[in-house]
């Protein structure tokens, strides 16, 4: 099992803290593995943990009064959630569940709060990373308002292609770990429309498209079908 300090310095949210603020939050965080299709957290529940995934994958869903199921996110390790429970304890705004055998770091609130008022320039640091999520939250929000199917799929691939891309000389490579229907859920649209978008961006030439590896060719162009 993964020791929770090794975890802890992979984790964006933490990579600003030093060797002893990493111990320090290590001493309180536990790592725990959760089984395919198992729920970690359900809608409402009290919110009272940070997640972090070693291994495995999440989505992040919500549903509807007639049971529809809605994936918000798809988390892959290195990703987090439950983050807002650290500082307010609400109750959870979306379930999230294994696709596959997760395991995940957590952290209490009640620890958290016992060692950030002990060590405020932490919670500085922590809230900093945050606050830079948030405004991600908001762009993403703004885009399912206001742009096209095509103006969300061009923002979901330069996001895709700034957090994992590879540059090469025929553009940047980004390997999508997501099947076309997830894909299609993560930009609020229906598998066939996120096909035709797909070839729409591909014959326009600013995508070359080959199964789960896309390429983006022209960044510049892409970026103007978010505007």
């Amino acid at each position: 099992m993964t020791v929770p300090k090794q975890a802890l310095q992979k984790v964006p949210l933490f990579q600003s803290l030093n060797e002893q603020e990493l111990s320090l939050l290590g001493d309180v965080s536990s790592v725990k593995t959760f089984d395919k299709n198992q729920t970690i957290i359900h809608k409402l529940d009290e919110g009272d943990t940070f997640f972090s995934i070693v291994s495995g994958k999440v989505k992040v869903i919500l549903t509807d009064d007639e049971g529809k199921e809605y994936i918000v996110s798809i988390l892959k390790p290195l990703d987090f959630f439950g983050e807002l429970a650290l500082l307010d304890g609400e109750p959870r705004s979306a379930s999230v569940v294994a696709q596959e055998k997760t395991e995940v770091l957590q952290i209490k609130r009640e620890e958290f709060l016992r060692l950030i008022t002990a060590n405020p320039e932490l919670c500085i640091k922590i809230v900093g990373v945050l606050g830079r999520r948030l405004r991600k939250a908001n762009e993403h929000i703004e885009s399912l308002v206001f742009l096209d199917v095509c103006g969300r799929l061009a923002r979901l691939m330069l996001d895709m292609a700034e957090q994992q891309g590879t540059r090469g000389a025929g553009g940047t490579l980004v390997e999508v770990g997501y099947s076309r229907t997830e894909l299609a859920n993560l930009i609020g649209t229906t598998r066939e429309t996120l096909t035709r978008a797909l070839k729409t961006l591909e014959t326009m030439g600013y995508l070359a498209i080959q199964k789960n590896k896309i390429t983006i060719r022209d960044e510049a162009g892409l970026r103007t079908r978010m505007y």
